[in-house]
């Protein structure tokens, strides 16, 4: 809790035996004493560990001490994991701690070296904005766009993400920091297609297989079509089924709005119990970070299950699982157990299946403007992509 969690478990061992007499001051003066806490990255969770580490130590038996204080293990970038794991990317699993290392990696410092390397490159190649930027690229300018990019920001977000950065820095000229943020944003879109290769080929897998479900008709609808239908009158929207076994059913859709007339004005209220057509641009952006959360809410689960079958107490925050002090190891071997044993079951391939399944016999109008040839289709979703390795599946 005091901001060092890239040390080693050695080093971070080191740090408390070398500051347990700031420890031990913080337990007992946390108020009128150097107040050494509050330097702490989280500082009240910091002080409640100073008071139960001291707790502890004065102890007759600290071994036998019982804690309270729940100890948790977070994700790394829990997104970018499940996407090093779909999509196979051994330099990005690294970056994100799903390798073993001799202490914690850091794929924001990872990406932003890439950027880095990219802004220098431009600036060899003349480009001003890449000189001027020369030193100014730090990791916490691409952190939040890197966090983000699993859950489908836009390029106009990540822009403003950065601007934002650049100002709270302060080392870039505020005539210069909407050049700089365009420059950064681009790079760093670079750097974490380059570093997650799979994770981009899967996305946009996604957000094909969803186009075309959107653009589709099922069966018995069809055949009761007397017309083509306009673009804003599909209604079939995209549903898959995580690996708890639950349905996952994107809600996106266009409201139908009814007018009403009052005595000052006419007013449009919407009709919230009717099914309005689907809104095609919703559904395409949200689908991969609603597949990634769909996984993030099993892994999670799987994880709360198997605690309970080994006695152990458990909570969780989003990526961030607690248990108590002395069922942290065993806790630690169950959430990498259920990771691997969910990815080891080719899920980007049964959600295939599942979408050939789901939508047989469903077809497809296929009538661009400017294109030529039959308006309907069968429904047909592309290939997996083929720079996504699968990983083998656990026994």
């Amino acid at each position: 809790m005091y901001g060092l969690d890239k040390l080693s478990l050695e080093e971070r061992e080191a740090f408390v035996t070398d500051n347990i007499d700031k420890i031990f001051e913080a337990a007992d003066n946390p108020l009128d004493g150097s107040r050494w806490w509050l330097k702490a990255e989280d500082p009240w969770q910091c002080l409640a560990i100073c008071l139960e580490l001291s707790a502890a130590l004065r102890s007759e038996d600290p071994a036998a001490y019982i804690c309270h204080l729940p100890v948790h293990q977070d994700g790394s970038c829990n997104g970018l994991q499940h996407y090093a794991a779909l999509g196979g990317d051994m330099e990005g699993a690294k970056q994100v701690n799903l390798e073993p290392s001799d202490r914690p990696q850091d794929v924001y410092t990872g990406v932003a070296k890439l950027v880095i390397a990219d802004v220098e490159q431009q600036a060899k190649e003349g480009n001003e904005i890449a000189k001027y930027l020369r030193g100014k690229i730090s990791r916490k300018i691409v952190k939040q766009t890197v966090m983000t990019s699993v859950y489908g920001v836009t390029y106009i977000g990540a822009k403003g993400q950065i601007k934002r950065a650049l100002k709270a820095k302060g080392e870039v000229d505020v005539n210069q920091i909407e050049p700089s943020a365009d420059l950064i944003a681009r790079a760093t879109f670079r750097a974490l297609e380059n570093m997650f290769k799979g994770a981009h080929e899967i996305q946009a897998w996604l957000k094909e297989c969803t186009k075309r479900i959107c653009r589709s008709v099922a069966p018995e609808h069809f055949k009761g079509m007397k017309q083509v239908p306009e673009n804003d009158t599909f209604v079939t929207g995209v549903v898959w089924t995580s690996p708890l076994g639950l349905p996952i059913v994107q809600p996106y859709r266009k409201d139908q709005l009814k007018s009403v007339e009052t005595m000052i004005s006419s007013i449009q209220i919407s009709h919230p119990s009717t099914i309005g057509p689907v809104d095609p641009r919703k559904q395409q952006g949200a689908v991969a970070p609603n597949y990634i959360h769909s996984l993030d809410a099993s892994h999670m689960l799987k994880t709360a299950i198997a605690c309970k079958n080994a006695g152990l107490s458990f909570a969780s925050v989003h990526d961030s699982f607690w248990t108590h002090a002395c069922d942290v190891d065993i806790m630690n071997s169950i959430l990498r157990e259920a990771f691997v044993r969910m990815h080891g079951d080719n899920l980007i391939g049964k959600l295939k299946s599942e979408f050939e399944e789901r939508y047989k016999g469903y077809m497809m109008y296929n009538r661009y403007p400017g294109q030529t040839g039959p308006a309907w289709v069968p429904l047909e979703f592309p290939p997996l992509p083929k720079k996504v390795t699968l990983l083998p599946k656990v026994p």
